[in-house]
């Protein structure tokens, strides 16, 4: 049994989840099978800064630039413990980067919008901490986007993935009424961690194959989350 820390749980198709973590500070994430909703559900939900206890091991020959990915067994899956919100962003911190090209390698296309792809099939690594300046959450046409700055510049139009943030904006009445308002109020900050992650292979029109970047949690350094705890 091995003892991770969870640091991302995001929306996949479905109602599969993604869940990845940190063992000693090495990147982890739960690939096979792929967890869905009910699965959290059984063990009481799982959040970023819950330490849970679960029989994982790495994939052999993982596909770059998700090295990360591990198999695991459900029925091991035990929840121990919850981090409070300045230990875990503490932790973060520790191995956060300074900029986004730092974790994943150079860029590969640039999205109309604004945001970036990295090439699939290279790279150390998906999944990142991230430092950024003047963090702001918007919505673009319904969808959940995320400006911010990191020490190489601005980045734009990079979907917010959060997979708690995704289901209570829908299940909210003051969300339902003013979405916007409730992001800026726990999200908009002028320095943040962010965890910062690589999609999985897939073509946008006049884009060829790619893995674009995505935010999976936005953590202020000046307070903790409220409304979307």
């Amino acid at each position: 049994m091995t003892e991770i820390i969870i640091t991302d749980v995001t929306r996949m198709s479905g109602t599969n989840v993604c869940v990845a973590g940190s063992i000693g500070g090495s990147a982890i994430r739960l690939d096979d099978p792929v967890p869905n909703e009910g699965t959290l559900q059984r063990v009481g939900g799982l959040s970023p800064g819950d330490v849970i206890d679960i029989a994982w091991k790495p994939t052999k020959g993982a596909s770059p630039p998700h090295v990360e990915d591990g198999s695991w067994r459900p029925d091991s899956i035990r929840k121990l413990r919850s981090l409070d919100y300045g230990e875990f962003v503490r932790k973060l911190a520790e191995n956060a980067y300074d900029q986004i090209t730092d974790a994943f390698g150079d860029v590969y296309r640039k999205g109309a919008g604004g945001n970036f792809a990295f090439r699939p099939g290279i790279g150390k690594r998906s999944l990142a901490s991230v430092r950024a300046k003047g963090v702001e959450v918007y919505l673009d046409f319904n969808k959940i986007g995320v400006r911010f700055v990191d020490r190489s510049g601005p980045w734009a139009k990079v979907a917010l993935e959060d997979l708690t943030v995704r289901k209570h904006a829908v299940e909210c009445a003051p969300c339902r009424r003013n979405l916007t308002r409730q992001l800026s109020r726990d999200f908009d900050a002028e320095s943040a961690i962010l965890r910062v992650g690589l999609s999985r292979p897939y073509q946008v029109p006049d884009h060829p194959l790619a893995c674009w970047v995505q935010v999976n949690g936005i953590y202020p350094l000046d307070r903790k989350r409220q409304h979307f705890a």
